[in-house]
């Protein structure tokens, strides 16, 4: 498995970083690499609800939730033949005014490997977005 991360130091509190990070049907709203987001099952995040993803350079993906421990994790996977992608978004409170948020990206399966080199540069970047467009959100910048 190969996975890709980001993380950033947030200056509010984790109840408010997970807040934004757990908004998931607000998302396309503040983050640049999300055009869309269908929710299956309800926009808030439950076990099992189903999330369509529409990002540009990608396909859209049905994302799942397979993780859910709140305020601090959520982790969604979304599975294809022979590949299985895994995301997760989790909120560490550092202080009572900051936490840290932490975003991962594994690829997993048969075709894992080749599917984490091939989509590397554009998996950075967006997590390095996504990472900055929490934290801005999170501290209400514009």
């Amino acid at each position: 498995m190969k996975s890709y991360e980001s993380s950033l130091l947030v200056d509010a509190p984790g109840d408010k970083v997970w807040g934004v990070v757990s908004n998931v049907a607000a998302w396309p709203r503040w983050l640049p690499t999300i055009s869309r987001i269908d929710a299956l099952d309800g926009p808030e995040l439950g076990l099992g609800f189903r999330f369509v993803v529409h990002q540009p350079k990608l396909k859209p993906a049905t994302w799942k939730i397979t993780q859910l421990d709140p305020p601090r994790l959520f982790a969604w996977e979304a599975r294809y033949p022979g590949l299985r992608v895994i995301a997760e978004h989790a909120v560490i409170a550092e202080t009572p005014r900051s936490a840290r948020v932490g975003l991962r990206m594994t690829f997993a399966g048969l075709f894992g490997a080749m599917a984490a080199t091939r989509l590397r540069t554009v998996t950075e970047d967006y997590l390095a977005q996504e990472a900055a467009a929490f934290r801005r959100t999170a501290e209400g910048l514009p």
